[in-house]
């Protein structure tokens, strides 16, 4: 169940973005399945995955050389990072990030994807505005296009 909804995932930002640029992941924990998937699948992209925790970027630095990472704090972002994204997505980040994660969504003009906890995709959205849920194959996400 959990690889169809990555695979779900990947999958819808290929279909909004057929040639991105720049992707990033923000929270990217131990989990960089969908950052891997996104490098193979656009490999002239650049795929960024962020995390505040030093210790956890040194090992997918380590561990996947194909993606950058780098140590970031979403709710005291480097700007200069995310300018030019196309997209910037979160999967299951806890529900008090989604306002950080949309302000620096709408600063650098890049879309904003979240993939949510089942139980938390109201809360999410109710702490949201113009955001929309989107019910994509396995994968329920919460999308705010750029403008």
């Amino acid at each position: 169940m959990q690889l169809k909804n990555e695979e779900a995932i990947v999958e819808f930002i290929a279909t909004l973005f057929p040639k991105p640029k720049k992707i990033i992941e923000v929270g990217i924990g131990k989990l960089p399945k969908i950052a891997l998937k996104l490098a193979e699948k656009f490999p002239g992209a650049e795929i960024i995955v962020t995390d505040i925790d030093p210790h956890i970027i040194q090992q997918i630095k380590q561990q996947y050389p194909q993606i950058k990472a780098i140590k970031d704090d979403i709710t005291k972002p480097n700007i200069k990072l995310y300018q030019n994204a196309d997209l910037i997505y979160s999967i299951r980040p806890p529900p008090e990030l989604a306002p950080y994660l949309l302000k620096l969504a709408k600063k650098v003009g890049a879309s904003l994807i979240i993939r949510p906890l089942g139980s938390e995709t109201h809360e999410i959205q109710s702490i949201l505005e113009k955001v929309k849920v989107v019910r994509f194959k396995q994968a329920t996400l919460i999308l705010l296009r750029r403008e």
